[in-house]
């Protein structure tokens, strides 16, 4: 395998593995974890800018792009704290059902707010999975709002990035410096009322809090490298490794329940899934056939 393969394998398994992270750190609020994770990414990916000397980029900052850059960083802290708290609730299955989702949910976006066709075997995949959410919902009498919210906010979060003009980690260190300010400012709230999970919680827990920055940003640079030389049919494929990492870690680590009617209505996604991935390959190549 080339070293880009493996960097793309690397950041989807360590996403896949976000669970396990986030549940040692259950007896912290979502929103403070969120917090520490926001400061922690920070001072992380400065650390890359030092090493890359990538600085030339603050220059060529305006209004516009900061406030364009507040509006992904709102979208990927809700992604992060959705996530946090389903992780910390018992909700890791859900979870991973909104990242199974995701990609479909690119796909309609991008059909809506980019003016991308939808070709004909895309729309079964959308529709077949439409009919498993509709599913679930009538089975559960409420609808999978934390898959649901997971998939939107990241799907939209990608689809903005789609129109910036930023590198990755340009970029990522500006959310997270928007991020800083109220992430700091709750820091300092709860220490000031006495509330706050550091020192209180003994010295494993103050680590991962000092971790979040590196757990969050080392996949996200692995992503990256990978992401410059690997064609869109790997990285489509690569990203079902990190919602199975999840479903497997929620049933067999922390014991979810999954019944049979749950079950079928996951087998209904993953058809959808089936579906969209092996239209993307045969599309792309064809594509790459008529091209030669």
């Amino acid at each position: 395998m080339t070293n880009n393969l493996v960097n793309g394998i690397l950041a989807f398994v360590l996403w896949g593995l976000f669970p396990i992270y986030w549940r040692a750190l259950q007896a912290v609020s979502a929103p403070e974890i969120l917090a520490y994770r926001i400061v922690g990414s920070l001072f992380f990916v400065a650390f890359l800018l030092v090493i890359m000397n990538k600085w030339s980029w603050l220059k060529e900052l305006t209004f516009k792009k900061f406030s364009y850059y507040g509006l992904t960083s709102l979208f990927i802290s809700t992604n992060w704290l959705v996530y946090i708290w389903a992780v910390n609730n018992d909700q890791v299955v859900e979870a991973s059902l909104g990242y199974y989702i995701n990609p479909l949910m690119n796909v309609l976006l991008g059909t809506l707010f980019l003016n991308e066709k939808l070709r004909k075997m895309q729309k079964i995949a959308i529709l077949i999975a439409m009919m498993g959410v509709a599913f679930l919902t009538y089975k559960y009498g409420k609808l999978p709002w934390v898959s649901l919210i997971l998939a939107t906010s990241f799907a939209i979060y990608g689809l903005l990035k789609k129109k910036s003009d930023l590198g990755g980690v340009e970029s990522f260190s500006l959310e997270t410096f928007i991020l800083s300010f109220p992430a700091f400012g709750f820091i300092l709230f709860l220490i000031q009322k006495g509330e706050s999970s550091w020192g209180n919680l003994g010295v494993q827990s103050d680590l991962l809090l000092l971790g979040a920055g590196i757990a969050t940003g080392l996949p996200l640079v692995l992503y990256n490298l990978a992401a410059k030389k690997l064609t869109l049919t790997t990285l489509g494929m690569l990203q079902y490794i990190s919602p199975t990492f999840q479903l497997l870690i929620g049933l067999l680590v922390f014991k979810e329940a999954f019944p049979l009617d749950k079950l079928l209505g996951f087998a209904i996604i993953w058809l959808a899934l089936i579906i969209y991935t092996g239209e993307l390959v045969h599309f792309n190549n064809r594509k790459r056939v008529n091209f030669r």
